[in-house]
């Protein structure tokens, strides 16, 4: 007998499985998923079973090595499980060999057979899949009411979170044993929950995107919660999948139901949904009765003489208020920039041709994308002036400006973002907070002791050249209304309050049609699917040289093809990152035979191209 197996090893995409035989002995023993081991170069490797065939011929004169071991007798694997993991392998152009590393654990390389009682018999058929659906949960009381429904299914049932940080508080609504996969567990916990998984027909999985590749034998049910968060998505490390695109596949495969569970869904979602592609029992998108955000015009402060970061109601609320405070703007350091008023000049990072922030503590400025430092000049390198003036503040610059208004200690202002780790600790003071923090914060402030949040710079947000941007926003600004008690405070201090994010705090449905008018005049999803192409190189002239020579290749391949759009190369934002200057392609795809298209064209795309489908941005990296 012949046997395709994939060796569990990152091998060239051209190579997802290799030919094995077994001899007669072991031909009516093979199964689909199991596990075996086979002799690859000097070494005996792991790999699963595939595909088999009765022929035992030799391929072009080449003879086909045996398997050196059958480890289990089950498949350790369930079919339809290793079809989702092919099909990510596939689509989203990652190896199969480093996909199903992925979804394993470490083997042991002595006496794998001891996990035997785990590799239980599965009968489960795969049901055929129905529609998604889509439930709309603001209070936390009806998440919970939702996900005990969900939990009491027959089956195995994955309820997933885009974060960390909000593993623990899915779980207190189970009591009863759960199994929780997240980021940080050690190798050895991880093959024990694998293991649990595998053996338990009724296992209830909290997790992280990371549990989608868990052993599933009888999966039925899989929850996103807070579905519109774009945390969801993978865009660093391959495969770069988006946890709602890949649960789409699994529960294809398994024939799970789908829940989207969310307070604010995303465009995308939205616009299935209205158009019946998924279920929707109740409200598209519901209606938030509590903290109705209160607007400062900002073009009226600055008339008024106020040049500060923060509005003087905001200010007036504080120094009233004996609960905590929250002024969110998702910018580090001290100042965004440093520009020299006598000359203009700006200090640029000479890696990243980007503007370096200014970190007043160290007296220094520092790259946020290549981390190079250097000490803040004396004197403007152009015109010796001394004249210089700090622009676009950020978490360090707010709270330095807060501590000269409220100055006596009786409140403890923290700065805290991922470079402030440190500022944890001060969470826990009993004293009134004033709490200056990045997206790294929200989940790590106690919500309840939250009187009053301000969002300072959101028209920063609103800036970026992405397509995302507005949608973004509008997800933060639904969160934090979802999150604050309700007799707290919430203040938008904003230039453009007429914005469609902003206006779409009263009118949810309005905020959703104007941005898919957008979105459909650009082409852009839900209307066309989305795949970015990107690469690097040390060089700028040999970056841009292979963008040019593979945007020519897709051009020629897809010329008759209207149902591909190509956009680029293009530079990325900023041009230069991790050492490398980076090049960008954008291919929107008709939804229709969107996969089909993307085989065809990704077939032609060199190995060194990083392939990001569905991305949250488009020229932006970093």
């Amino acid at each position: 007998m012949r046997l395709q197996i994939i060796p569990i090893l990152r091998l060239p995409l051209s190579l997802p499985a290799l030919d094995y035989s077994a001899d007669d002995n072991l031909a009516g023993k093979i199964k689909i998923g199991q596990l075996v081991r086979v002799p690859f170069r000097r070494h005996l490797e792991y790999g699963i079973v595939s595909a088999t065939t009765a022929s035992n011929e030799e391929l072009a004169g080449t003879k086909i090595k045996p398997i050196d071991a059958l480890i289990f007798a089950e498949p350790f694997i369930a079919p339809a499980q290793l079809n989702f993991l092919t099909e990510i392998a596939n689509f989203y152009r990652a190896p199969l060999g480093f996909v199903l590393k992925t979804a394993l654990f470490i083997l042991p390389k002595r006496a794998p057979e001891k996990m035997s009682e785990w590799i239980v018999p599965f009968h489960a058929a795969p049901a055929a899949p129905s529609k998604p659906k889509l439930i709309s949960c603001v209070e936390t009381t009806e998440l919970k009411k939702q996900l005990k429904k969900i939990a009491a299914l027959a089956g195995q049932r994955l309820i997933l979170v885009p974060e960390i940080n909000q593993l623990e508080k899915i779980a207190e609504f189970f009591p009863k044993k759960t199994i929780i996969v997240g980021g940080e567990q050690t190798a050895k916990a991880y093959r024990k929950l694998w293991l649990a998984v595998r053996s338990q027909p009724d296992a209830l999985v909290i997790g992280t995107r990371k549990a989608l590749f868990l052993p599933w034998t009888n999966l039925t049910a899989v929850a996103l919660t807070d579905e519109g968060n774009s945390d969801y998505k993978s865009w660093d490390m391959a495969p770069r999948f988006h946890t709602r695109d890949a649960a789409m596949i699994l529960t294809k495969h398994t024939g799970a139901q789908l829940f989207f569970l969310t307070a604010t869904p995303s465009v995308e979602t939205y616009y299935f949904a209205k158009k019946n592609v998924y279920d929707a029992p109740g409200p598209l998108v519901a209606e938030i009765k509590n903290n109705a955000p209160i607007f400062i015009d900002l073009k009226m402060e600055r008339r008024g003489g106020n040049q500060g970061a923060v509005a003087e109601d905001i200010l007036k609320a504080v120094a009233k208020t004996d609960g905590d405070a929250f002024f969110f703007i998702n910018r580090r350091a001290s100042a965004n920039f440093i520009l020299c008023q006598d000359c203009g000049h700006v200090f640029y990072c000479d890696n990243c041709r980007r503007p370096m922030a200014y970190y007043q503590k160290n007296k220094e400025l520092n790259c946020h994308f290549c981390k190079r430092r250097q000490a803040l000049p004396l004197a403007c390198p152009a015109c010796q002036s001394v004249s210089y003036r700090l622009l676009g503040l950020g978490t360090d610059g707010v709270a330095a400006e807060l501590e000269k208004i409220f100055p006596h200690g009786d409140r403890l202002i923290i700065a805290l973002d991922k470079l402030n780790p440190e500022a944890l600790k001060k969470l826990g003071d009993h004293r009134p907070k004033i709490i200056v923090g990045t997206q790294f914060a929200w989940n790590r402030l106690d919500w309840k002791k939250i009187k009053i949040m301000a969002m300072v710079d959101p028209d920063a947000e609103l800036s970026i050249p992405e397509y995302k941007a507005a949608e973004e926003m509008w997800q933060t600004l639904r969160a934090a209304r979802t999150l604050l008690e309700p007799e707290a405070k919430l203040y938008l201090q904003t230039s453009r309050p007429e914005h469609r994010v902003f206006q779409g705090m009263y009118r949810p449905e309005e905020f959703y049609e104007a941005e898919l008018n957008e979105r459909h005049l650009l082409n852009y999803p839900p209307f066309n699917y989305l795949i970015r192409l990107y690469c690097g190189h040390a060089e700028k002239h040999t970056a841009e040289s292979a963008g040019h020579i593979l945007a020519d290749k897709i051009a020629a391949l897809t010329r008759t093809l209207e149902d591909v759009k190509m956009s680029g190369p293009l530079d990325s934002s900023p041009p230069y990152w991790r050492h490398n200057f980076w090049q960008i392609i954008l291919l929107k795809l008709n939804y229709k035979n969107f996969k089909q298209r993307a085989g065809e064209v990704l077939k032609i795309v060199p190995e060194e191209w990083k392939v990001d489908p569905n991305p949250n941005n488009i020229i932006s990296i970093g």
